[in-house]
């Protein structure tokens, strides 16, 4: 289940005399970032932290917990009440966490885009790639979808790959994030890994969405965003406004196709 805002506004204000601490809001949930680094978040009104050897000293016997299926067990912080306590506890956990590095990685290959099977090793793969990759904020929801395989009828997930690994990906989706039925179809979850940014893998990405969208169809497409100024490069305009499941408002692209 999602969060509740009041849960959030709760632990902010616990987190008051801590340093350099934001949030972003994750498909009904909230990750906490100390120092730009992701320590914990809120998971069905439970703040957890991750497993360090910071978090384990200063939190003796605290249980452990999954923030959402398939996801790497956390630590429950049972006493979000002591402000001095999560103060040091979320700074002591960045401190022991490295800064993203960049994988060294063989000359790239020629980069194709491909569709995504219902229960093939790509989907697998797919998954695999999901689970490791760094945007937290979409990780629990794409988890589920993709290894459930929720998606109907002519929704899919594409792949962007170097030889036979995945570096990127996004979905073409009836359904989004957002309570609007009319709307569709949406270019969704779109990614690409950071030693592959600077390619052109997003235009590669959205334009296999939008290929796929055409012989479907379909007139247009429609991607959400909290940015502005970054899908316009894509051939996109902004339409509207819009409000999310989670009550954060965002902002509506289209394209026509």
């Amino acid at each position: 289940m999602a969060s509740h805002k009041e849960y959030l506004t709760f632990v902010l204000d616990q987190l008051s005399l801590a340093e350099d601490v934001s949030f972003r809001p994750m498909m009904g949930e909230y990750v906490f970032y100390c120092r730009g680094k992701v320590v914990g978040g809120i998971y069905d009104d439970r703040l957890l932290v991750k497993r360090t050897d910071a978090s384990l000293r200063l939190l003796p016997g605290a249980p452990s917990a999954l923030p959402y299926p398939g996801g790497r067990e956390m630590l429950v912080v049972g006493d979000p009440e002591n402000r001095e306590l999560l103060a040091g506890l979320f700074a002591a956990i960045a401190g022991e966490l490295p800064p993203p590095k960049e994988k060294k990685r063989k000359p790239p290959e020629k980069i194709t885009v491909k569709k995504v099977e219902q229960g093939t090793p790509l989907a697998a793969a797919l998954l695999d790639y999901i689970r490791d990759f760094s945007w937290d904020e979409v990780k629990e929801h794409l988890l589920e979808k993709v290894g459930n395989w929720e998606f109907t009828g002519w929704e899919t997930m594409l792949a962007a790959m170097d030889g036979d690994r995945i570096v990127g990906m996004c979905a073409l989706l009836k359904t989004d994030y957002y309570p609007l039925p009319e709307i569709y179809p949406w270019v969704f979850c779109l990614f690409v890994s950071e030693p592959f940014r600077g390619k052109r893998l997003s235009a590669r990405l959205i334009d296999a969405a939008n290929d796929y969208a055409k012989t479907l169809g379909f007139a247009r497409t429609y991607i959400p965003s909290i940015h502005t100024g970054l899908y316009e490069k894509y051939g996109y305009a902004y339409l509207r406004d819009i409000v999310n499941y989670g009550g954060e408002t965002d902002r509506l692209y289209v394209k026509e196709l």
